[in-house]
């Protein structure tokens, strides 16, 4: 991991010398020739310093002064005295500047490595937090045309599919688990701001077929208590704009049937009507993934499957791109700023993404979201650190059980040791054969048959 370091030296040669021996060993250094010098890059933001390596005898501002300075801006900047005056004084005027240790400049370079590597260590576990930015979408091309966020392989395949969806005018079925993000595909693939998207979710009309025939279909006037005027559906409202079924296998298989014969025929009739309307909506729906184990179990209607299976999207749960949760994010912090118009500008530190890496997201993209969102509103300002999040981050490292101590690992190995071998004596008829069976010579045979109290041929 890259670090980027700001080197404080009024001595050209003492400058010079100390970077190449930071570069070399990959750091990333900036050279300041003064005090000023380094107030201003500090001041100016443009890059982040990891540590600040400031010598204190220099000409004019002296390295306490400019210490002093860049804490005001920046309290929270690791700084670290270089100096080669050893001196019970310079080394406590360090200190009481604010710097977070002192090296002495004429020591050995292994020296200043050695606390170099320590402080950016220390700055990775602290202080080092992700960076938004505005633009956060995936580099490659198809996941910026589609607005989606990440760069892992999984949604660089979804996204060109989804470009490749957008022309055909072919049902599409997207599967994908809770939280996946199946509305927002379904809305990437429909991008036609002069027609309407509507989204329905299916799970609501689970216990009344007769609420899905009058919001999709629509109503005629007396058909039913509180019809007073005739009422065009969902499906007649959506002209040649996308209707999006969501949770579509939470229908009853009567509701699927009405539904799969408005597909087939592209015509509805309301509720109380005899009239049958022509429909021309692009048809996307979504479901679970195992949605093909419902139709062979009988609770999904085969015909209504294939009829919506023409075109197919299954989107990966967070834990199969979990390279993506940075950049998610990234993107949940800036929407929750802009929602919020919050001034207080808190962050995640690294340290902490890592640690959220280790969870399995059930939730899915829409758990991180609420993560994210709690996190910014309980801690607002702040740098997000691992101690700011919820035990269920840490179960991984505390589920021991069933785990066995190295005791009884080592007890078991040793007994299917002893059985095996018993085993081949037991089916051998010489010392000789079951030496062979085993790997063994024939002498190393005999001390193992001792060792585990395995009786030889008599």
């Amino acid at each position: 991991m890259s670090y980027t370091l700001l080197v404080v030296d009024d001595d050209e040669l003492s400058l010079s010398s100390s970077c190449l021996i930071l570069e070399n060993q990959g750091y990333t250094v900036v050279p300041a020739r003064n005090g000023q010098m380094a107030i201003d890059l500090i001041k100016n933001k443009k890059q982040e310093f990891s540590l600040v390596i400031m010598d204190f005898n220099m000409a004019g501002m002296d390295g306490a002064d400019a210490t002093r300075s860049i804490l005001d801006i920046n309290p929270y900047q690791y700084i670290l005295g270089y100096s080669g005056d050893r001196s019970r004084d310079a080394i406590k005027q360090t200190w009481k500047a604010g710097a977070v240790g002192f090296i002495e400049k004429d020591g050995l370079a292994e020296s200043l490595l050695s606390s170099v590597n320590s402080w950016c260590a220390k700055y990775e576990q602290t202080r080092r937090t992700l960076k938004t930015s505005p633009e956060i979408c995936g580099s490659d091309k198809a996941i910026s045309q589609i607005k989606m966020v990440g760069n892992s392989e999984n949604l660089v395949r979804i996204a060109r599919k989804i470009l490749i969806y957008r022309t055909s005018p072919h049902p599409v079925l997207i599967l994908g688990e809770t939280g996946t993000g199946k509305e927002l595909a379904a809305q990437a693939i429909h991008c036609d701001p002069r027609t309407p998207f509507m989204s329905v979710n299916c799970s609501t009309y689970r216990g009344s077929t007769e609420l899905m025939e009058s919001e999709l279909f629509g109503y005629e006037k007396g058909s039913f208590t509180g019809a007073t005027k005739d009422k065009s559906g969902i499906l007649e409202g959506a002209g040649a704009g996308t209707v999006f079924f969501d949770e579509i296998h939470q229908l009853s298989l009567t509701a699927q049937a009405k539904l799969l014969r408005v597909f087939q025929e592209k015509k509805i009739r309301r509720v109380g009507g005899s009239r049958e309307i022509p429909v021309k909506f692009r048809l996307v729906a979504a479901a679970k993934p195992a949605l093909e184990k419902m139709v062979s179990d009988g609770d999904f209607l085969p015909d209504l499957f294939h009829r919506l299976n023409v075109l197919n999207l299954t989107l990966p749960p967070l834990r199969e791109r979990i390279s993506d949760l940075e950049p998610l994010i990234q993107h949940f912090i800036n929407t929750f700023h802009a929602q919020t118009k919050s001034s207080l500008k808190g962050s995640f530190l690294l340290s902490t993404i890592r640690q959220m890496r280790t969870y399995t997201w059930p939730g899915n993209i829409r758990e991180l979201q609420n993560v994210v969102y709690r996190l910014m509103t309980d801690y607002p300002g702040e740098n997000i650190t691992p101690e700011h999040l919820d035990g269920m981050f840490f179960a991984a490292f505390r589920d021991t059980k069933g785990l066995e101590t190295l005791s009884e690992l080592n007890a078991r190995f040793e007994t299917e040791t002893r059985d095996h071998i018993a085993r081949i004596i037991n089916t051998t008829p010489t010392p000789e054969k079951a030496a062979e069976l085993l790997g063994l010579e024939l002498s190393s045979l005999g001390k193992i048959l001792q060792k585990y109290g395995i009786e030889k041929w008599t």
